[in-house]
């Protein structure tokens, strides 16, 4: 039996199967019966090789309906979402909203330190102000504490400026992931 005649025999044997399915497995065994000629067989000794031609139309009939089946299953499991969708839907939705909820916590978090650091440096230069007009009033006790209540106030804005910077990174980093992951989730990619 030559190439063409199995591939045509093979054919004639799988017409109950899809065309698509068909032309794959055709394609597959010439592949084969191409890779045995290159090993030094013949071609008549590469498609008997291969086995009886009844058994594999048969195991290419039985891979068929196996996908044939799977396919019915991604059915069935397209009615159970839409079934589901009242329940999943709705925890879904819940999931966001606690996602929502800490994204908003974490950054009223940094904002809230961010606004106690302003308040320092604002108290600090109203005391480096204020002390030299104590100091003219003839109040030099008053002058000292505002100068001292100052320095102590600049160099807690300076620590606490320090602090955020890279709580503000990090945050900033974490978040570029998430969206970076949600975005891949949406559109199904696997890398970008």
């Amino acid at each position: 039996m030559t190439k063409l005649e199995f591939k045509l025999e093979l054919s004639k044997k799988l017409e109950a199967i899809s065309k698509n399915d068909r032309n794959k497995a055709i394609d597959f065994y010439t592949e084969l019966i191409d890779d045995r000629m290159e090993d030094g067989m013949s071609e008549a000794e590469a498609i008997c090789a291969l086995g009886d031609l009844d058994e594999i139309a048969a195991q290419i009939k039985s891979e068929a309906s196996v996908k044939g089946k799977i396919k019915k299953r991604n059915g069935l499991t397209t009615v159970l979402l839409i079934v589901g969708s009242p329940i999943w839907l709705s925890l879904a939705i819940a999931a966001a909203a606690v996602l929502f909820a800490v994204f908003v916590v974490l950054w009223s978090l940094v904002i809230t330190l961010m606004a106690v650091d302003v308040s320092f440096a604002a108290c600090a230069l109203a005391g480096f102000i204020v002390s030299p007009f104590s100091l003219v009033l003839g109040n030099g006790p008053a002058a000292l504490l505002f100068l001292g209540a100052g320095l102590i106030l600049a160099g807690l804005s300076i620590l606490l400026f320090l602090a955020i910077s890279p709580i503000m990174k990090g945050f900033m980093a974490l978040h570029k992931k998430t969206a970076r992951r949600i975005i891949l989730k949406i559109t199904g990619k696997e890398t970008v």
